[in-house]
């Protein structure tokens, strides 16, 4: 820094300031002394000569498999090879785009041991995103395994725009929606919970879209319907294939190649396995107009089943979770202990609007909230 009243400097140390700014700046030696060719990587190897049967990893494929340090280490040099193959020379910058997983693990290290630097990519990344991280850190490899991206993307604007339809057409286009949404969810005692400052709507209106998306999102959690995490893709993905062999085969190499696309599926479908019909409709019993009742709930069991159909259609798997063994557990050994929350709710929301003014009405309206929001995780 120049030099200057009321500032002063530290060479080494080291603090720079004076009375408009400050920068502090750290020098530490190595503590240890690295050669040229070593880096990250380097990890597999040494673990595979000082112990090569140890259990490095374990993959669930139906069971857990154990992969030792001697797999994982020529797991790594054979993908190495790959990229080095592929044109990757030291210094560059490899973009990757994949969920966690023990193959993104592997590829990372290989890139490291290729010389190059793994320029990380979330697959919930939008395309914008995508595209202003490859080109700012000057990403040289795609390994999305779908070369040109762009006919992939728009076919998922189509798709997306074609779910906004269907869902708009249910939320904003059905006569009574609101009615039934406010009478068959914990929407208005939501509004009761201390998790914030802020009323559930922004203004004293009767318009969704004046509803702050916490409540909008937790009352179908609660009510365990889970709609605005799946409603209108199951209509949106049968009007894009239609009776199309290709588009549909389009969709599957999608799903066996994009890791994008799998994360939107797998999003769509933990949020589904969630969801429970059966006790959505005990809380549609709480609509008192049995026409209005049985319209909308109509459509929504309508959607729910198209959407489990083209999911199972697209992926090739009836199960909602068949990817995710760890969380398909989680989630069925939580679902014996909320149903009767489920049920216990339903019956004081009834009492609690019928007039019933007893405070443990109102505490365990909310206390069952509090354990219903705790146990689904997705509750807004």
């Amino acid at each position: 820094m120049g030099e200057r009243p009321g500032s002063y400097e530290v060479s080494e140390g080291s603090v720079s300031a004076d009375t408009h700014t400050a920068a502090r700046e750290f020098a530490v030696p190595l503590e240890v002394e690295l050669g040229e060719e070593h880096n990250l990587a380097r990890l597999a190897w040494r673990r595979a000569e000082q112990d090569p049967d140890h259990v490095s990893f374990e993959v669930f494929d139906q069971t857990w498999q154990p992969i030792t340090a001697t797999e994982h280490r020529d797991g790594v040099a054979a993908a190495a090879k790959g990229l080095i193959a592929s044109g990757v020379e030291p210094g560059d910058r490899v973009a990757i785009m994949a969920g966690t997983s023990y193959a993104w693990i592997q590829l990372d290290c290989a890139v490291w041991a290729a010389g190059g630097a793994t320029v990380p990519i979330y697959p919930s990344s939008s395309a914008s995103q995508v595209e202003w991280i490859v080109r700012d850190s000057g990403a040289l490899l795609d390994v999305e395994g779908l070369g040109d991206t762009a006919a992939a993307y728009a076919h998922l604007d189509e798709i997306a725009a074609l779910a906004r339809t269907a869902y708009a057409e249910l939320v904003h286009d059905t006569p009574g929606f609101v009615d039934y949404f406010k009478a068959s969810t914990p929407v208005a005692e939501i509004g009761d919970l201390n998790i914030g400052s802020r009323p559930a709507s922004r203004k004293p209106t009767e318009q969704i879209s004046d509803l702050r998306a916490i409540p909008w999102v937790m009352s179908w959690s609660l009510s365990r319907v889970m709609l605005p995490g799946w409603y209108g893709t199951g209509t949106a993905l049968e009007q894009w294939v239609g009776e199309d062999a290709e588009r549909l085969a389009t969709l599957r190499d999608y799903y066996a190649r994009w890791p994008f696309f799998q994360t939107v599926m797998s999003n769509l479908a933990q949020v589904m396995a969630k969801s429970d019909l059966g006790i959505a409709e005990r809380y549609s019993r709480l609509v008192d107009d049995e026409a209005l009742r049985e319209r909308v709930f109509g459509k929504i069991v309508d959607e729910h089943a198209r959407t489990v159909r083209m999911f199972a259609a697209v992926t090739g798997h009836d199960d909602l979770l068949w990817d995710n063994a760890a969380l398909k557990r989680s989630v069925f050994n939580r679902f014996p202990y909320l149903e009767p929350l489920n049920h216990l709710q339903i019956e004081l929301l009834r009492r609690y609007r019928a007039g019933d003014e007893d405070p443990q009405v109102r505490r365990g309206i909310l206390l069952t909230m509090n354990g219903l929001a705790t146990a689904l995780r997705n509750s807004g």
